[in-house]
């Protein structure tokens, strides 16, 4: 579970997102990385008893580093506030569809998957998957479970037709899509339960039907 000063730590880190703060309190960043990484970990196994895809990922594969990368940003803040994970085979950097957990104070964290900004080469596989077909990607994204878990696909999309896909396709809808990703808030009392690693794998084994059809088309260009 996620321990009461793992979301203390990151509440009083937004107040105080500064080198000095975050230096003095390093021994409490240490202590909540680890409490993340053992949930990632208990969490990855309950995973793999339903997607064999995500078999020898690892927390410290897939637990983002809380360090922001600020050369580009106007955000000078130099922490995240918020401590998270993609669970994916081949961990965080995979192109693969997976499985996200976010920990962030304040009614902010949530569960996601999917595919989130993919490459241009796994997006154009994504599409035409989807040209070949939609049907299978209509069923998953219309079962009932599904619906009441995670609602309807999310993400960025075109306004238009992607290149090579006339305007009337009868499925543009889906084709239209940058991302192909789904999410579910939680509020902080559900993250810190203990039995929040249980019912993550349960969202999360609604969600594989959705990755399990995005990486059969990533696959096409990974083998």
């Amino acid at each position: 579970m996620i321990e009461k000063d793992t979301f203390e730590f990151l509440a009083e880190l937004k107040d105080n997102n500064y080198r000095e703060w975050f230096d003095e309190h390093r021994h409490r960043y240490q202590s909540a990385k680890l409490n993340i990484q053992h949930l990632i970990d208990h969490l990855i196994e309950k995973i793999i008893q339903f997607d064999e895809g995500v078999r020898g990922t690892t927390a410290q594969k897939s637990v983002f580093r809380i360090f922001r990368d600020v050369r580009f940003s106007k955000n000078k803040a130099p922490y995240k506030t918020n401590m998270g994970a993609w669970i994916a085979p081949g961990g965080r950097k995979s192109p693969f569809a997976g499985y996200y957990v976010h920990v962030e104070p304040r009614g902010k964290s949530f569960l996601a998957g999917g595919v989130y900004r993919p490459a241009s080469n796994v997006l154009k596989a994504i599409r035409e998957g989807i040209d070949y077909d939609a049907s299978s990607l209509r069923g998953i994204l219309g079962e009932k479970k599904f619906v009441e878990e995670f609602g309807e696909l999310k993400g960025d999309k075109l306004k238009t037709a992607p290149k090579g896909y006339p305007k009337d396709h009868p499925d543009i809808d889906l084709i239209r899509h940058k991302d192909y990703i789904v999410s579910k808030p939680l509020q902080d009392s559900e993250v810190m339960a203990s039995d929040f690693i249980e019912n993550a794998a349960k969202t999360f084994e609604v969600l594989f039907s959705l990755n399990q059809y995005l990486n059969q088309a990533i696959g096409e260009i990974e083998n």
